[in-house]
């Protein structure tokens, strides 16, 4: 049995197309003065690395198909977690609007108790001051600094 010899990529190329074409490996070896043997493994070899080529593409067609359903199903969380995150904001708005409403009124009403602490205190010390303006009379004598020697 004859060794067949390497043949290069171009010759191996144009083998395979003119197979391709439907030409059979015998009028292609007679047309490029080619052994059957080194038509045929070209053939082979072609064929060989396009069935590894398509269970390539299979397995990455697969990988990818779980990849996209990875990617949809983030994309569905993701989707979640915004709407979840705009209701927590409006939550949290109407939370600070009525804090920031009960904090006024509590100012308000720190001023109105000041107010009557401040009124019921005056009115003590006015009540105080005319009671005492009643009890006491002043002690008015009169001196008389010109005998003084």
């Amino acid at each position: 049995m004859a060794k067949t010899r390497e043949l290069c990529k171009d010759i191996r190329d144009k083998i395979v197309d003119v197979h391709k074409a439907g030409m059979g490996y015998r009028k292609i070896a007679k047309k490029l003065e080619k052994s059957y043997a080194d038509v045929l493994d070209s053939i082979h070899k072609k064929l060989t690395n396009l069935d590894a080529c398509l269970a390539l593409v299979e397995v990455l067609h697969r990988e990818f198909q779980a990849l996209r359903e990875s990617l949809e199903f983030s994309q569905e969380q993701l989707a979640s977690l915004t709407d979840e995150n705009q209701t927590l904001r409006d939550s949290m708005k109407t939370l600070t609007d009525g804090l920031t409403q009960l904090s006024g009124e509590n100012e308000k009403m720190k001023e109105t108790i000041l107010i009557y602490r401040l009124g019921a205190c005056g009115t003590t010390l006015s009540s105080l001051a005319s009671q005492n303006g009643q009890r006491r009379t002043p002690n008015r004598r009169s001196v008389n600094f010109s005998n003084i020697s």
